[in-house]
């Protein structure tokens, strides 16, 4: 089934969603980009966003250290979700579904023949992750501002399934390239208009 469809209450919005990588060079060229995205932003507003920040901009990340270190930027705050959480694999957490094939053969069965709904033993499903993502992802498109999530690739499959407007069964598909940023922003007619910034030349998969 599609997410469900929210109309945003403002169409000047920007949403970047962010894999992590290499942080502390990453970090670096990150600033940069979304500096220079807000600032244009912001020019093209021309009111007082962001006053008392580097530049405006609604940051989110997951409560993971790494998530949080992402964005340790001077002048800019940022605010940790438990709900940007990665997904909970439970009992087979740091297992590879490789692996889990031996070690929990009856579960194995069951998740590959409902990858989305099966839960982790101890843990969640797909389904679940995507359901306690939902409040997250309207706030996203309430913010007047731009806005930067900084998590993991569970949730970020979630949420860029979730502004593409496609079916969340296949979200797991969903590739996402190391060092990139995918940007969405309003559409003209409605939705969101999806776009690839790879921030870290010559060290990237191919997008």
């Amino acid at each position: 089934s599609h997410w469900s469809s929210i109309s945003p209450t403002s169409q000047t919005n920007i949403f970047c969603f962010v894999f992590l990588y290499r942080i502390a060079k990453y970090s670096r060229h990150l600033h940069k980009f979304m500096k220079e995205e807000c600032l244009n932003f912001k020019q093209r507003r021309g009111n007082e966003m962001g006053e008392g920040q580097a530049f405006p901009c609604y940051i989110v990340t997951s409560t993971i250290p790494r998530a949080r270190e992402t964005v340790a930027w001077n002048r800019m705050i940022s605010t940790a979700l438990s709900q940007l959480n990665p997904l909970d694999k439970g009992e087979l957490t740091g297992k590879e579904i490789s692996s889990i094939a031996e070690d929990a053969s009856e579960w194995h069965a069951q998740y590959l023949a409902d990858p989305f709904r099966t839960r982790y033993p101890g843990g969640e499903s797909q389904a679940d992750l995507m359901l306690r993502l939902e409040q997250v992802a309207i706030c996203l498109e309430q913010q007047v501002e731009p806005s930067l999530v900084v998590s993991h690739t569970s949730v970020l499959q979630a949420l860029v399934a979730y502004f593409r407007n496609s079916l969340a069964e296949t979200c797991m598909n969903i590739d996402l390239p190391l060092n990139t940023v995918f940007k969405f922003e309003p559409a003209k007619g409605g939705g969101w208009k999806e776009t690839r910034h790879c921030i870290c030349s010559g060290e990237s998969d191919t997008l």
